[in-house]
């Protein structure tokens, strides 16, 4: 099954922010408008990106408060494969993991990542 199935719509605020970054990076900024217009698009742009920033960080002070962690030691991902190369990457090369050990059964992402990391 592919893993685009798990992805739902976009939110709004989510949707508003990249739709502002969209415009402003690749549609050409000068056909934006006059430059106080444009000006405007970015300060919108930029107080939407702090109070998603602040969103995420509350956050992960939430999460890492319920699991007895630091918030430094929450990690936020897109979906599983990610989390997966992040956590073995993280374990080998940060950790310096000797040994890691899978199953036949694991998701394809995962055992494609440890056959990665074993050469």
């Amino acid at each position: 099954m592919p893993n685009s199935i798990a992805i739902g719509d976009a939110q709004p605020r989510s949707l508003f922010i990249f739709v502002s970054y969209e415009s402003f990076q690749f549609s050409g900024f000068s056909r934006l408008g006059t430059v106080s217009s444009r000006q405007k698009i970015m300060a919108t742009f930029w107080q939407k990106w702090n109070c998603s920033r602040m969103a995420v960080e509350q956050a992960r002070k939430s999460v890492a408060k319920n699991l007895g962690a630091k918030p430094s030691e929450i990690f936020f991902t897109s979906g599983g494969t990610e989390s997966s190369n992040t956590i073995l990457n993280a374990a080998i090369i940060d950790l310096e993991c000797k040994h890691i050990i899978s199953s036949p059964i694991e998701h394809h992402a995962t055992l494609h990542t440890v056959e990665y990391l074993a050469k």
